[in-house]
């Protein structure tokens, strides 16, 4: 009984929203934003499924229902950096700038690389300090960390939250996210005089964060002056151990050109690379499991020189973190497919980074 009437009532609320949306007077997206506060209201006892159905049958309003789900993990412990899967370089990098206490971190990389994970391991190493004060700043708070004061801001309030957490003068200062220039230029400030500032920035690569700073407002010389280190990663599928086989489809000489593969390479590695076939095990995908894969260079004289210079050019910062020992993430996912864990179809493209 109660099902029906709440139908009936939700099929009034309906009718005259979907009439106006096919008037063009409501756009769809508002359609639904308008319409589930209703369904919530009119139809406590309702599952999801049902009204997914009721709209799709009535409406011809299809949902696919989907849930996103972001795990990071509890605790902390010396050897955090290396099982989340850095190399020695990075973790020097990284811990670097965390004994120096000043200066900027950026960790980039696409959505859904783990660049929260990181930034919480680091304020976790931070905050392993006797008297440590810690504020961070986040859309929204991502994961608990004991020890610190956490603000929960909106796009629009971000740095203005900033600004306020700069009024207490915390040691360290964790914003979620840069993503306008009110945002940056807020993160700057507290960066050169004297806090540490743990942020991420979307960029794909370590050597295009300088620019895309400047291009967010940010001037040559305090990006030059904030900046301490730039890491990026990102995920890369891994192999499943049991029905890999050895690469029969191997690259074109046009895909070898522009990585950077020699002839010679191929012919010494053939016998190790493989590809994905898939199995029970795996699901059928081929694939199990994923790995990270990180690049990073500290901001050295020639990295500042870059920055005030050239407009933070990616081509020379890229020669700088060369010449600082790191290697990009196209040069390590060459390495890993050489060793039969990642497909080197996977690893040639992450070389268009390079």
């Amino acid at each position: 009984m109660t099902t029906s009437v709440c139908t009936n009532q939700l099929s009034k609320i309906g009718e005259q929203l979907v009439a106006a949306a096919n008037q063009e007077q409501v756009p769809s997206s508002e359609l639904l934003k308008t319409l589930f506060p209703y369904i919530e209201q009119a139809s406590p006892k309702m599952s999801s499924r049902a009204i997914s159905k009721w709209l799709a049958d009535n409406h011809q309003i299809k949902i696919s229902p989907a849930t996103i789900l972001r795990a990071l993990k509890k605790g902390w412990d010396t050897k955090a950096f290396e099982k989340l899967g850095f190399q020695p370089h990075e973790i020097n990098l990284i811990q670097g700038v965390l004994q120096r206490g000043t200066g900027m971190l950026l960790v980039c990389g696409p959505t859904a690389s783990g660049k929260s994970t990181t930034l919480s391991t680091c304020a976790r190493t931070l905050l392993q300090q006797p008297r440590f004060s810690m504020v961070t700043v986040e859309n929204p708070v991502e994961c608990k960390l004991p020890g610190a004061h956490q603000m929960s801001a909106t796009e629009s309030t971000l740095g203005q939250c900033v600004k306020a957490a700069l009024r207490s003068d915390p040691d360290c200062i964790l914003v979620g996210e840069m993503r306008k220039e009110e945002h940056l230029s807020f993160a700057l400030d507290a960066a050169i005089t004297g806090h540490s500032v743990l942020t991420t920035l979307a960029v794909k690569s370590a050597v295009q964060a300088p620019a895309r700073l400047l291009s967010m407002g940010g001037s040559p010389e305090i990006v030059a002056r904030a900046l301490s280190a730039v890491t990026a990663q990102i995920l890369v599928r891994t192999l499943c151990p049991i029905c890999a086989k050895p690469a029969q489809t191997l690259p074109s000489k046009e895909e070898m050109r522009g990585g950077g593969i020699s002839a010679t390479w191929l012919r010494k590695k053939a016998g190790r690379l493989m590809e994905p076939v898939g199995c029970d095990a795996c699901g059928g995908t081929g694939y199990k499991g994923r790995m990270l894969i990180a690049e990073g260079f500290s901001n050295s004289p020639e990295i500042k020189r870059i920055i005030t210079r050239e407009n933070g050019d990616p081509q020379a910062i890229r020669n700088e973190m060369h010449a600082q020992g790191g290697k990009s993430l196209g040069q390590q996912a060459i390495n890993l497919a050489a060793t039969g864990v990642v497909a080197l179809t996977d690893a040639i493209k992450l070389l268009s980074l390079d």
